[in-house]
């Protein structure tokens, strides 16, 4: 009976323990130069040149080196266009201060799929706000594409989605959700399912982009991390419209997030 008892005990303090697990420490995760970066101009963030592959930002995280090791996860073809940020919002600045900040929330709001309808992005082209999403929902599956509501309960850890979007500049596609949850960490991954086209052309074969977002508790803050990569179709005026559409759909994301609160 007492061995039952301990056993029991254990299990629960054990549980107690992942509940109330330890944020990451800012100093031990966020790069330097990041940190420099953050407090000089508010984002740390880069676009890689063609054959580069070292990402400066990325958090010393479990998901976020797993977001960003792109490079064992590419197809036969070297990314054309690698792009990274990193954000550190304090959550007394989430919902004016008066919003439920828990990594929960922050789990939900990322499966929150459909809320990203009429989410804006600045045009660099036609130097403007335009909506970046006119369209956006969860669906059953890839073929059928029956929409379903947002699947935001429980845990997001190891659970795939897919979801309809009608981007601008890339029209309607099929996107696959992976996402990961620990106990101060979640993340997810968009991966085109199909073809996504620029105009006419053919600009990114299906599972040629990937678009990760991570979050990671510091205790106060949490850090935002997104990492893109693409292998967009290599045609000079084609790769230098796409670069610049796709560097704002990040500032466009963060923007999106921590508007949700």
């Amino acid at each position: 009976m007492n061995k039952t008892i301990i056993s029991a005990a254990a299990a629960v303090l054990c549980a107690a323990a992942v509940l109330t697990a330890a944020p990451f420490e800012e100093s031990a995760v966020l790069p330097l130069r990041a940190v420099k970066e953050i407090h000089d101009n508010g984002v740390a963030k880069q676009t890689l040149d063609k054959g580069e592959t070292q990402l400066l930002y990325c958090p010393l995280t479990p998901l976020a080196k797993e977001a960003a090791s792109f490079s064992e996860n590419a197809s036969d073809e070297d990314p054309t266009f690698v792009a990274e940020s990193l954000h550190v919002v304090k959550k007394s600045e989430l919902g004016q201060g008066a919003a439920d900040t828990s990594l929960d929330t922050v789990s939900k709001i990322m499966r929150s799929i459909s809320k990203m309808k009429g989410m804006l992005y600045f045009s660099n082209s036609r130097q403007k706000w335009e909506v970046l999403y006119s369209e956006s929902y969860m669906v059953d599956d890839v073929k059928s594409k029956k929409a379903v509501p947002d699947k935001t309960e429980g845990s997001a850890d190891g659970r795939t989605f897919y979801c309809f979007q009608d981007e601008h500049t890339f029209g309607d596609c099929i996107y696959r959700l992976d996402y990961r949850q620990t106990e101060n960490e979640v993340s997810v991954q968009f991966t085109n399912e199909q073809a996504l086209y620029y105009k006419f052309i053919k600009a990114v074969k299906p599972g040629n982009m990937k678009i990760n977002l991570v979050v990671s508790d510091l205790g106060d803050s949490y850090a935002v991390y997104m990492v893109m990569h693409a292998n967009i179709r290599r045609f000079s005026i084609l790769e230098k419209r796409m670069n610049r559409s796709l560097n704002s759909r990040l500032d466009a994301i963060y923007k999106w997030f921590t508007e949700q609160f």
